[in-house]
């Protein structure tokens, strides 16, 4: 999780030429990219959770998408996303990572 991944759309947001909806996109993928950070350096289960239901609705995922990511049952995503359960601490900061990747994959796309 490289820093120059969150600066560079930081320019873009500046950016006259680039519309108000991509502006508060790019946003909202930093803050996600904050977040995820912040829970994947050691946070609690409640913080996991919040998160990953964060991601879920930043990244614009479906159960679905999610639990083929991950290889987990949608029930289990529905756990995780209302708070109900979380995996083990030690799986925990992978899944966090690769949503991390997933928001930087976005950011690029708008930058492009």
């Amino acid at each position: 999780m490289t820093e120059a991944l969150s600066m560079r759309p930081e320019m873009l947001v500046d950016d006259p030429e680039v519309d108000e909806a991509t502006a508060a996109r790019i946003r909202s993928l930093q803050q996600l990219q904050a977040v995820l950070r912040g829970a994947a350096a050691g946070g609690t289960r409640q913080e996991f959770c919040s998160a990953f239901a964060r991601a879920q609705h930043v990244l614009e995922l479906d159960d679905l998408d999610l639990a083929r990511a991950f290889q987990i049952s949608r029930p289990t995503v529905g756990r995780w996303t209302r708070g109900e359960a979380a995996p083990h601490p030690v799986g925990r900061k992978p899944i966090l990572d690769a949503l991390f990747k997933r928001a930087a994959a976005k950011l690029r796309q708008l930058e492009g």
